[in-house]
């Protein structure tokens, strides 16, 4: 998403307007701020003014005021040409293939497979003509996931490329970068919570991840919002109880990792929403006697790296005592998880339509795999 604004005016240097004499009618200008169309058509007017110019006019005559207000507006539109810029609007960070360890499968497949093995069967004391001896075995169990394509468009005209050489702005680029940012975008949803129409899932649906329960009272947010309140006097818990109830939340995630795969599996990362990593990140472990953040005491304590994910904000969709941020811990590891790609964002070629031209843009994948999902334990109505 983009937007026109005006940005602000440097000053102008002396020009000659053929009606002044030795004066320079930008004089007191330094600094103009220029932030909409009237504003530019009433810097122009007194621009014009300082000049001189509009006194040749009479202002009692109808049609003196009409050229000086056409020459005004005419002004005012070459001032908007100098000085207009282009802003892109900031969005929140695509950090889906930094989380979630990227594998390739061909472009043009339609689904992918993968399978789980699990070895059975023990060695026993046996007779010693082996008549008794065990058998092992090993089991298996197939997934499947189809690989969907998406994407976006732009079209730029011929006339807007006449105007990109006028204002110096490469709108066609400009537009591109926003068809590559709504692929990118919908590629960070599909790796956060797959997509229930396709039958893609993402790390925080996919079958046989581990949900944790809960170990304290309330969520996150308002434990932290409750350090404030505390005193002497009251019951409401100081902020060391509140930074002991947190870890112990997050503990109990990677411990149920740990336990699930029998100590094959810890835990490396944790990802959190967006609202709980802003606090967490400013709140004091324990005033007065340290320096550490809950951040720092969490990392410090538990050995996981923890980072902010704005996708997990909605990610519990049907909601937790009408929370809906999940907090996600997970053994960081290609053999555990990986984010499916078969293309990458390709444009296609303009294809002119009379005027204009239009590029279609895609991307093909299969959102997030799941080999180890015990390795993998989410807890949900945190914030």
């Amino acid at each position: 998403m983009l937007h026109s604004h005006i940005v602000e005016g440097a000053g102008f240097g002396p020009v000659r307007m053929g009606i002044t004499s030795g004066t320079n009618p930008y004089a007191g200008m330094s600094g103009l701020r220029l932030d909409s169309s009237r504003s530019i058509q009433g810097a122009a007017r007194r621009i014009l003014g300082k000049s001189g110019y509009l006194d040749c006019f009479d202002p009692r005559s109808r049609q003196d005021s009409q050229r000086a207000d056409a020459l005004t507006i005419a002004f005012a539109r070459e001032l908007e040409d100098i000085i207009k810029e282009v802003f892109e609007v900031e969005y929140p960070e695509l950090r889906a293939r930094e989380f979630i360890p990227e594998r390739s499968i061909s472009p043009e497949a339609l689904s992918f497979a993968y399978r789980m093995t699990n070895r059975v069967g023990m060695a026993a004391i046996i007779n010693e003509n082996g008549s008794d001896i065990p058998k092992v075995d090993v089991q298996g169990k197939e997934f499947q996931q189809n690989v969907v394509t998406w994407g976006a468009s732009y079209d730029f005209t011929i006339l807007d490329q006449m105007r990109s050489g006028r204002l110096g702005i490469s709108i066609d680029a400009l537009k591109a970068e926003a068809a590559r940012w709504a692929c990118e975008y919908f590629l960070e949803q599909l790796a956060a919570v797959g997509n229930s129409a396709t039958g893609l899932v993402g790390i925080t649906n996919a079958p046989g991840i581990q949900t944790a329960t809960q170990v304290s009272t309330g969520t996150w947010l308002a434990q932290i919002a409750a350090i404030g309140q505390a005193t002497t006097t009251n019951a409401t818990p100081p902020a060391v109880v509140v930074a002991q109830a947190i870890c112990a939340d997050v503990a109990a995630m990677k411990n149920l990792i740990f336990t699930g795969t029998e100590g094959i599996h810890t835990a490396t990362d944790c990802l959190v929403p967006i609202s709980i990593m802003n606090l967490l990140e400013v709140t004091p472990q324990s005033p007065g006697f340290n320096e550490n953040t809950l951040l720092d005491f969490l990392e410090k304590t538990l050995k996981l790296k923890f980072n902010v994910w704005p996708q997990l904000n909605a990610a519990d969709v049907s909601g937790t005592n009408g929370v809906h941020g999940m907090v996600v811990v997970y053994k960081k590891d290609p053999k555990v998880l990986n984010l499916m790609m078969a293309q990458q964002f390709t444009q296609l070629p303009p294809q002119q339509v009379k005027m204009a031209y239009e590029i279609d843009c895609y991307m093909r994948g299969g959102a997030t795999q799941v080999r180890y999902p015990l390795a993998v334990a989410t807890m949900k109505g945190l914030g």
